[in-house]
């Protein structure tokens, strides 16, 4: 069992599936006003994934900044639900950038199955605590997305 995991884990870092790195959650997400929206996806592999939020216009300033690590108004907090049960629950404002295909600020990384469950419904609740305008207007529009990150 233990050796078929491991050649699995081989075979995805070199030759992964089509869907490996496809997003789970890939909407808009209005952080512009206080308020609580729903997403709901299944975690389809084991490994890392991230959420994060994408940015329409990511300037490379943004990214480049002396500190890499910029504290927005913004504030939220990231509720996960299994068979209605709280599960796992972030509350953040501080977001590390990266760049990419999309490009916009990482919120959280969790591990499947250690925090959150592979072929189950999850139920994620991102809750706007403090809002932010300016930051939506510069840079937005502003999506929600979560996927499989490379476990290296």
């Amino acid at each position: 069992m233990i050796n078929s995991q491991i050649f699995k884990n081989f075979i995805y870092t070199f030759n992964p599936p089509k869907d490996y790195f496809d997003y789970l959650v890939n909407e808009s997400l209005d952080i512009s006003q206080i308020g609580t929206k729903k997403f709901e996806f299944r975690n389809k592999y084991k490994g890392k994934h991230s959420v994060k939020i994408v940015l329409e216009n990511f300037p490379d300033d943004l990214y480049f900044s002396k500190n890499n690590q910029i504290v927005w108004k913004l504030k939220f907090k990231i509720d996960f639900y299994v068979k209605d049960s709280l599960v796992f629950s972030s509350t953040k404002n501080l977001m590390e950038p990266f760049v990419g295909k999309d490009s916009g600020y990482f919120i959280l990384i969790y591990e499947c199955p250690k925090d959150l469950p592979i072929n189950q419904k999850i139920i994620c609740n991102v809750t706007i605590i403090e809002p932010d305008y300016i930051f939506t207007n510069k840079y937005g529009p502003v999506r929600f997305c979560i996927n499989k990150m490379s476990d290296k």
